[in-house]
């Protein structure tokens, strides 16, 4: 089977999930260091979940650009539409 044809699993969507919202809470694309520390792991675990990502179309990265990581489609990552919110208006 092809990597890309694969989802993501859920750590990898986690991951995706605390880039995008460092990325929106910073102002910039966050370290692999700054994600690790919010997933509670290793920078190195980090970088092979980002790498897989990558493969799966999930993120994208600059090599050799530290403050590249970013999310190729939110919406496929966490299955709904960005701005969208979990409370409903009654």
């Amino acid at each position: 089977m092809d990597t890309a044809a694969r989802p993501l699993s859920p750590r990898q969507r986690e991951l995706c999930t605390v880039v995008h919202e460092l990325a929106k809470t910073l102002g910039y694309p966050p370290s692999m260091q700054e994600a690790a520390d919010v997933l509670g792991c290793c920078r190195v675990h980090a970088l092979r979940l980002a790498h897989e990502a990558v493969r799966r179309g999930a993120l994208t990265h600059t090599p050799g650009c530290p403050r590249s990581w970013r999310v190729v489609d939110l919406e496929a990552v966490t299955g709904k539409a960005a701005g969208t919110s979990k409370s409903k208006r009654g």
